[in-house]
């Protein structure tokens, strides 16, 4: 089996490749006159205000929530089924996109969660819905209320984790690659510059809960883990910007 690792493939990462070809909207459809090869800008605006962008081999107005532009890259058919494979997974250039990024970290916060165990009694109905008795029923689980941490003692910190994508090529066909997961997405976005909304998941640590830790249940108390330090973010991110250009 042949593996290439083709994080540095660099129509992917170029946006100075853009071409503003011939392509325009007419009455909100789009009209293509491009000749050669390519696939499409497509934009999309989040809520935030923030734009990701991504590319597509297409002349859909909409496509997965992206919108057409009349932009191009020259793309040849195997880098269309790259392009195609990172579309398909709603994935985009993550150092591109760092106030993206920038704006999940600062809102993706550490928080406790607390067990919860107890029954309740519930009626059981015929089908004409008369009560004809009575079982228990048993409820199990994870919350964020407080008001659930004196019911079991259990509970656990959550704290987000990030992980990010490259593409590589085995026996002729394009693949995705998730890296590791990090507690600064910074660390692995040159080898695995692509991420996805939400490419986060948590990682947790179990507390017992003592009188006097019940008393003082503050996140800021749990130092479990690693934060990443937003406070040299410019710095570390024109570097990664930098060298992804030399490439």
């Amino acid at each position: 089996m042949k593996k290439y690792n083709l994080q540095r493939l660099a129509p992917y990462l170029l946006i100075s490749t853009i071409l503003l070809s011939g392509c325009a909207k007419k009455n909100n459809t789009p009209i293509c006159n491009e000749e050669s090869s390519h696939v499409h800008l497509y934009t999309k605006e989040l809520d935030s205000g923030i734009y990701l962008t991504t590319y597509f081999d297409s002349e859909e107005e909409n496509v997965l929530g992206f919108d057409w532009n009349p932009a191009t890259i020259e793309a040849t058919e195997e880098e269309k089924e790259a392009y195609a494979l990172l579309a398909e997974n709603g994935l985009f250039n993550g150092i591109i996109h760092w106030d993206y990024l920038y704006n999940e970290i600062i809102h993706n916060k550490d928080f406790m969660e607390y067990y919860f165990e107890y029954t309740t009694k519930e009626p059981i109905l015929n089908k004409e819905g008369t009560e004809t008795g009575s079982m228990l029923v048993p409820h199990s689980g994870w919350t964020r209320d407080i008001k659930a941490s004196h019911l079991t003692g259990k509970c656990r910190v959550c704290h987000p984790v990030y992980y990010a994508y490259r593409l590589i090529k085995v026996d002729g066909h394009y693949q995705l690659e998730r890296s590791p997961l990090v507690d600064d997405i910074r660390d692995v976005l040159v080898a695995f510059p692509y991420v996805c909304e939400g490419n986060y998941c948590l990682a947790y640590h179990d507390v017992e809960l003592t009188e006097d830790l019940r008393n003082r249940l503050d996140i800021d108390n749990f130092t479990f883990f690693d934060h990443p330090d937003l406070s040299k973010v410019d710095s570390k991110v024109l570097k990664l910007t930098r060298q992804k250009n030399q490439e």
